[in-house]
């Protein structure tokens, strides 16, 4: 459905890492997570495996949505929404995308790509005016997914606009063995040294920060690497979700 790149796996013998045995009570693990947010280009890609458990985890993850909410101080808080929004967990986008989606599954250590089944769900946002922005929610269903079987899924999605809060939590509702995010802006090159992309809490993380400056602008590379973060499956609110790992791309500012 979504074929205007096309996505080819970079790796056809894929070997994750052992699972420790604190996270084998878990219905799902979160093997890998690599999040790229090009701000610079304005263009998401994600790549994410997820082991299967038990039925939890296969209930979880026998679909995602798309745009998918990486602020999880608001996945579980509707106490500010009203009516049909306080379920909603997928962010307002100005403008949204989709350039590729691809998924496949690893069961008993055979690699098999998935058709995707696409279903959408019409939703709407209301502006300061009262004015309603229609939107849609793109809702990929891995039909043929089982317990044990590893899922995995890529997408990369162009946008405009700001993404929802610009926060990027790495802490999910399962642990995750490895965490990849990267995140690049472009700043004017007279302030190339302010703070444009905020971090919070994640002092222990592996941080890199190259610049490239150009004629006029600076390019911003911030490179995060986790490991072992565990489950978060209190219900968030602010103060919170303040204590968790998490980023702000202050990218309008």
């Amino acid at each position: 459905m979504f074929m205007d790149e096309r996505y080819s796996w970079p790796d056809n013998n894929k070997i994750f890492e052992a699972i420790p045995d604190s996270f084998k009570n878990e219905g799902a693990i979160i093997l890998n997570d690599d999040i790229n947010l090009d701000f610079s280009q304005n263009v998401i890609k994600r790549r994410q495996a997820i082991k299967i458990v038990n039925e939890e985890g296969l209930s979880y993850f026998k679909s995602i949505s798309l745009p998918q909410n990486f602020d999880i101080t608001q996945q579980n808080t509707p106490y500010y929404k009203q009516g049909r929004f306080s379920k909603r967990l997928i962010p307002y986008i100005y403008e949204y995308k989709i350039k590729y989606f691809a998924a496949r599954i690893i069961r008993n250590k055979v690699i098999t790509e998935i058709p995707v089944k696409v279903t959408t769900n019409k939703v709407y946002w209301v502006k300061n005016d009262g004015e309603r922005i229609y939107d849609y929610e793109y809702i990929m269903n891995f039909e043929d997914l089982q317990v044990n079987d590893i899922i995995e899924y890529a997408y990369k999605v162009e946008i405009k606009g700001s993404y929802d809060s610009d926060q990027f939590y790495v802490n999910d509702y399962f642990p995750k063995l490895n965490t990849n995010l990267t995140i690049k802006v472009v700043a004017p090159g007279e302030i190339k040294e302010s703070h444009v992309v905020l971090n919070h809490n994640i002092d222990s993380a592996v941080y890199t920060r190259v610049d490239q400056p150009s004629n006029r602008y600076t390019f911003q590379n911030h490179t995060y690497k986790f490991k072992h973060l565990n489950a978060i499956k209190y219900p968030q609110n602010s103060l919170a979700g303040k204590t968790l790992p998490h980023v702000t791309a202050n990218i309008y500012s």
